[in-house]
């Protein structure tokens, strides 16, 4: 007979053991996305991208996107090596953990050139300042408590951007009129006010760059920050994430009175064509009500309703030629516009805005470079009324 502790010891053992390959076995395989960019933000076109793995190396192009992905990769830690002639290779380390998708991004620098001059007379010393870039990712903005839903909600996250008394944003201690709002390399700053109006839903961002006084004439008009958006398009597989389902409820006297805010966002995407046309959605529906001290309940709130779409379509015409198209459509009606002691409800106006932004870009690969050409067409509605048809009196 053995001894019954041994015999134990055993089981669990082997217990340990087939429960350590089951959980391996339930890791499934994942799909591994990687933009490769310069130190401006950038991306970088025909970077040759390698993925080590046990079974081999797989290496991929990104070709006119700077994006390369990499499908069934399996769990664990791979090493990338990202590299391009004129820049200095670099590598790192990603963690595959059964997510259906993991987004990444490295940084390529130019290769350092030496020269030197001589000069029969001193010339003055100019200071030059580099311009900074802070970024932001989905992966930084989601788990924030206060779920943002728009880049412009998660911007104040940046150093040197605030939010103003009237809500709109400060960069750099100055207004969003001398900054400029960039997606995809086209400028979607208000051409009347200058502003940013309502930006692109969170779910459609790539990435989000904040250059400090960047000196690039490729961003248009500014004097002050530019705010370079990125966009993300439909990949290989048909996705779909919902978030923010849950709103916030008014709480009046230990009872619920109906809901305060609510920001539910829906995004999903694929590729209409395998390996050609690709397709990426995403929807926020936003209400808020505002409510105004100086009134009684119920009848000293401000209604905001607004709907955040963005719809953006990829079709690879060769491996050199991309040509794409984004729809970015925002209306939105506020009924009770600031209501307070002086001006109840029935004499508060009502607006209503409606935006329509659409862009056609084609990103061609031509000797050695990249020829971007792109079109934008922006509308803009906007309608105020009265709450009614009666005349107005004034009581001194």
């Amino acid at each position: 007979m053995r001894p019954l502790a041994l015999r134990d010891g055993r089981c669990a053992c082997g217990l340990i053991f087939l429960a350590s390959i089951s959980a391996f076995a339930q890791c499934p395989a994942g799909e591994l996305r990687l933009l490769v960019k310069d130190s401006q933000e950038s991306p970088i076109y025909n970077a040759i991208v390698t993925l080590e793995l046990p079974s081999g190396s797989r290496s991929i192009t990104t070709g006119s996107v700077g994006v390369a992905d990499f499908t069934s990769v399996p769990c664990g830690n791979w090493k990338l090596r990202a590299s391009k002639s004129g820049f200095d290779e670099n590598s790192m380390t990603v963690q595959m953990t059964g997510l259906p998708l993991l987004e990444s991004s490295i940084v390529l620098r130019p290769v350092a050139v030496h020269s030197s001059m001589e000069v029969s007379d001193k010339a003055p010393g100019i200071d030059q300042s580099a311009s900074e870039s802070n970024e932001l990712t989905p992966s930084q903005v989601k788990p924030l408590p206060n779920n943002p839903a728009t880049i412009g909600e998660s911007l104040p996250l940046v150093p040197g951007i605030t939010r103003g008394r009237n809500g709109d944003l400060v960069l750099d201690g100055t207004g969003e009129q001398r900054s400029a709002y960039v997606v995809n390399q086209s400028d979607y700053t208000d051409p009347a006010t200058g502003e940013f109006g309502m930006t692109l839903p969170v779910d459609a961002i790539q990435t989000v760059n904040v250059l400090n006084v960047p000196f690039l004439a490729q961003y248009g008009r500014f004097t002050r920050t530019v705010v370079a958006v990125e966009t993300k398009r439909g990949g290989p597989k048909w996705h779909a994430d919902v978030n923010d389902l849950f709103p916030d409820f008014r709480v009046r006297s230990w009872h619920l009175v109906g809901i305060r805010n609510e920001t539910p966002r829906f995004s999903f995407g694929g590729p209409i064509i395998k390996d050609r046309f690709f397709f990426n959605e995403s929807v926020v529906y936003i209400i808020d009500k505002v409510i105004s001290r100086t009134l009684g309940f119920p009848r000293n709130e401000s209604k905001q309703e607004s709907i955040n779409s963005f719809t953006d379509l990829a079709y690879i015409l060769s491996p050199s030629q991309v040509l794409s198209a984004t729809l970015h459509v925002t209306p939105q009606h506020t009924n009770f516009v600031n209501p307070d002691f002086f001006n109840p409800q029935p004499v508060t106006p009502t607006y209503a805005q409606h935006d329509y932004i659409g862009t056609i870009a084609d990103h061609y690969g031509l000797w050695g470079g990249v020829l971007d050409s792109s079109l934008s067409l922006q509308r803009f509605n906007a309608f105020i009324g009265p709450q009614g048809t009666q005349d107005m009196i004034l009581t001194p």
